[in-house]
């Protein structure tokens, strides 16, 4: 993972998001690009925004690590609204044809080139997932308790951060190293 982000309320645990590392095969060369996945929220808690703040970091995460763009595949309702557009206008491919072109979805970043096009492609690891449907969430680093503010958690193996959003929801970013 490039990047992990969870939603905490009132010390609970009740969203995550994911950022993964995939390629571009783009004709001039491999470029690393990013993919949203996997997004979830509590069922009792979907409808309340958290999904939306976790989107919302997660193309901040990927913009931050210096990625020319995000990918995902999902509703393009959802995504849609929250800056995600259909990928083919750009010139990209999803990964398997079996993807429904409206669920291939970007959201490029300023770092895009124009020659960056083509077909994307994910790590071994995530096909053999979706392909056995064994795709998880891993949370390596859960915060116990939140304060305002932004601050960092005491973990030796990952720099975290947290940010308010509202007045109970915080969002615990762990970016790799």
């Amino acid at each position: 993972m490039l990047a992990e982000i969870v939603a905490v309320i009132d010390d609970e645990l009740v969203g995550h998001v994911g950022v993964s590392h995939c390629w571009l095969d783009a004709r001039q060369e491999l470029v690393d690009v990013a993919m949203l996945s996997p997004l979830s929220a509590l069922p009792s808690k979907q409808s309340h925004g958290i999904g939306t703040a976790l989107v919302t970091a997660a193309i901040e995460a990927a913009r931050e690590l210096g990625r020319p763009a995000l990918f995902l595949e999902g509703s393009p309702e959802f995504y849609g609204r929250r800056g995600f557009t259909g990928a083919s206008t750009f010139g990209f491919e999803a990964p398997s044809r079996r993807t429904p072109e409206a669920a291939f979805q970007v959201v490029p970043f300023d770092s895009r080139a124009d020659w960056m096009t083509g077909r994307v492609v994910y790590p071994r690891r995530v096909v053999a997932a979706r392909l056995c449907g064994a795709a998880r969430s891993r949370l390596g680093v859960a915060p116990r308790s939140c304060s305002r503010g932004t601050s960092r958690l005491n973990d030796t193996s990952n720099a975290c951060s947290i940010d308010w959003v509202g007045a109970h929801l915080c969002l615990a970013t762990r970016m790799a190293t």
